[in-house]
């Protein structure tokens, strides 16, 4: 039986191996890298995209479009599309960074012929539905009062503006940029 009250021995990690991706070029250019991690019935399917049109005036546009992108297309409402991805055991999944943002779809083997005509719906036909956006106007304004309250998020927020500017490393987001979100999208 192990003997929890000794601590496991220590050793150096001498090495570590990566898995290389497999690399090719769609014919418009775009790189594909694909990873074969082993024998799990498992797929995930990440989209990269370069912020590359940060405008001082539109701090939030980036965020916003990743937040809602999947929140509606031409034929799916925001509820369809999380209860057709759920019926396949899916995950989507959408990140924002000031550099990039991504779309991530985590599905089973079997299931990716059924979900990936909803991704594409979602990266090709994305309406921004009003409602949608309303609701997310109105949550990240709460969340910014209740953020702009604390001394953690005061001090961080200054520093980043104090070294970064006006840039999307060091922008003070504010309500009224919130509000031309309306505008925007």
């Amino acid at each position: 039986m192990l003997n929890r009250t000794l601590a496991p021995e220590s050793l150096q990690v001498n090495e570590i191996k990566f898995l290389e991706p497999l690399t090719q070029h769609l014919d418009n250019g775009i790189p594909v890298f694909t990873i074969n991690a082993g024998k799990q019935e498992l797929v995930r399917i990440e989209f990269i995209f370069e912020n590359v049109n940060w405008d001082a005036s539109k701090p939030l546009q980036a965020v916003g479009v990743s937040h809602l992108i999947n929140n509606g297309t031409d034929k799916l409402s925001a509820k369809e599309i999380a209860d057709k991805v759920d019926y396949y055991g899916a995950f989507l999944q959408t990140e924002y960074g000031a550099d990039q943002s991504s779309v991530k779809l985590y599905t089973l083997n079997k299931h990716l012929s059924s979900v990936l005509p909803i991704l594409r719906s979602i990266l090709n036909e994305s309406i921004f539905p009003e409602q949608e956006l309303a609701i997310f106007v109105q949550n990240q304004k709460q969340s910014l009062q209740v953020n702009l309250q604390k001394n953690d998020f005061l001090a961080r927020r200054q520093f980043a503006n104090s070294i970064f500017g006006n840039t999307p490393y060091g922008s003070n987001i504010e309500a009224e940029d919130y509000n031309a979100l309306k505008e925007m999208i």
